[in-house]
C-alpha cells in the first residue's frame, strides 16, 4: 500500500527546522556585552560583529573590548562630558602575542653609519714613484719641484696628512712595492664626496672579500682632497692591520666598509621608526597595553639605530616589531592625528 505525501504536513516541518537553525545560529552568535568587535591581528581593517575566521588569512579574529570612558548623563538637563579617549589603541595580551608585538627602551646606543665602497690591495709602481720624486725634491731643496710633486700625489688621491709623513720621513711608503705590500698592506677605495665629512683619518674599517668574510680590519690613513670630477669620488687609503695572507691576489679587489662612530646617543632601532609624510613617529606602549603614537624629532641617523631628540624621554618602551598593525588599526579608529609630542 502506497503512503500519500501530505504537502501540508511537508511545509510545516520544514517551516519547523528552519526555526531551529535560526534559534541555535542566533545564540552560538549572541555578541559578549564587553567587546566592541572581532578583528584579524594581522589585518587589521577585518571588522565584526561576532566571532568567525579572516577571510584573507583565515587567522581566528580576536575580540575588541570596548573602551571604558565617562559617562553622559542625560537625567534631566545635567551633561556630564565624557573625558576623551586617549590616542592610540589599546590591546589585550593576547592580542599582543598574536600580533607579535615586541618593544625596546628608549636608551644609550652607539650610533654607527657605515660607509660601504670597493677597492684593492694596492700594488701601484705609480705611487712608489710619486712619493720617490717627492722625497727626491725635498733632498734637492728645490722648492718648485716640491710643489708639483706634491700636487701629482694629490691628484692620485693622497691627503695632505698622507704627503706631511713623506715630508718629514723623508722617504716613500713601503708598501707600495716589493714585499711591504703584502707585509703592510694599504687598500686603494673611493668615496663619494658628499661622504667626506663622516671619513677621517683614523676612522675604522674592515676589509671584505668579494666572498663576504672578512679579511682583516683596517684604519683610514689617507682622505684625498681633490674630487675626481667623473665619478664625483675622493681617494680613501686604508692600512691593513696584519699582512697579507697567500690566498690574497695582489690587486684584488675587495669589500670596504669604514665606520663613521658619531658616539653614544638616547636611541632607538630604526625599525620603530614610521614615516608618515612630513613627520616621524613611533608607538609608545603605555600603562595597562596602551600603545600611544608618538612624533619624533631625529638626530644623528646611523644604520641600525637613531638617536631621539624629542617625543620619547628615557626608558620608554617603544614598538619595534607590529607596529604598522598598531598603525593601520590607530589610523581606523582616526586617531593618529592625535599623537603627542613631549
Amino acid at each position: 500500500m502506497k503512503l500519500k505525501r501530505n504537502p501540508t504536513l511537508l511545509i510545516v516541518l520544514l517551516l519547523a527546522f528552519f526555526a531551529t537553525a535560526v534559534t541555535i545560529v542566533s545564540c552560538s552568535g549572541k555578541s559578549d556585552p564587553s567587546v566592541s568587535h572581532y578583528t584579524c591581528p594581522m589585518h587589521p581593517e577585518i571588522k565584526s560583529d561576532k566571532p568567525g575566521t579572516c577571510p584573507i588569512c583565515h587567522m581566528d579574529l580576536i575580540p575588541v573590548p570596548k573602551e571604558t570612558s565617562s559617562s553622559t548623563s542625560h537625567e534631566g538637563h545635567d551633561h556630564q562630558s565624557a573625558a576623551p579617549a586617549p590616542a592610540g589603541t589599546a590591546l589585550t595580551t593576547r592580542q599582543i602575542d598574536l600580533a607579535g608585538i615586541q618593544t625596546e627602551k628608549l636608551s644609550l646606543r652607539p650610533i654607527i653609519k657605515n660607509i660601504v665602497t670597493q677597492g684593492r690591495v694596492a700594488f701601484n709602481p705609480k705611487w712608489w714613484q710619486a712619493e720617490t720624486e717627492l722625497v727626491e725634491a725635498i733632498r734637492l731643496g728645490d722648492a718648485s719641484l716640491v710643489a708639483a710633486a706634491k700636487s701629482r700625489l694629490s691628484l692620485m688621491g693622497a691627503g695632505s696628512d698622507w704627503i706631511s709623513e713623506i715630508e718629514k720621513s723623508r722617504k716613500p711608503h713601503s708598501a707600495f712595492i716589493g714585499a711591504g705590500s703584502r707585509d703592510h698592506p694599504i687598500f686603494e677605495a673611493s668615496v663619494y664626496s658628499s661622504e667626506k665629512g663622516m671619513i677621517a683619518k683614523g676612522s675604522s674599517a674592515s676589509i671584505i672579500s668579494q666572498e663576504g668574510s672578512t679579511i682583516m680590519n683596517g684604519t683610514v690613513v689617507s682622505v684625498g682632497s681633490i674630487t675626481d670630477p667623473n665619478s664625483r669620488s675622493i681617494a680613501v687609503l686604508v692600512a691593513g692591520e696584519k699582512a697579507i695572507s697567500e690566498s690574497t691576489s695582489i690587486n684584488q679587489f675587495v669589500q670596504i666598509v669604514i665606520h663613521h662612530d658619531m658616539g653614544e646617543k638616547m636611541a632607538i632601532s630604526n625599525e620603530a621608526l614610521l614615516f608618515n609624510g612630513d613627520h616621524i613617529m613611533a608607538y609608545a606602549k603605555r600603562p595597562e597595553n596602551h600603545f600611544e603614537p608618538v612624533t619624533v624629532t631625529l638626530g644623528a641617523q646611523g644604520d641600525s639605530y637613531s638617536e631621539i631628540q624629542s617625543g620619547l624621554t628615557a626608558n620608554d618602551e617603544i614598538v619595534v616589531n607590529g607596529h604598522f598593525l598598531l598603525d593601520s588599526e590607530t589610523r581606523l579608529k582616526g586617531d593618529v592625528g592625535a599623537a603627542h609630542q613631549h
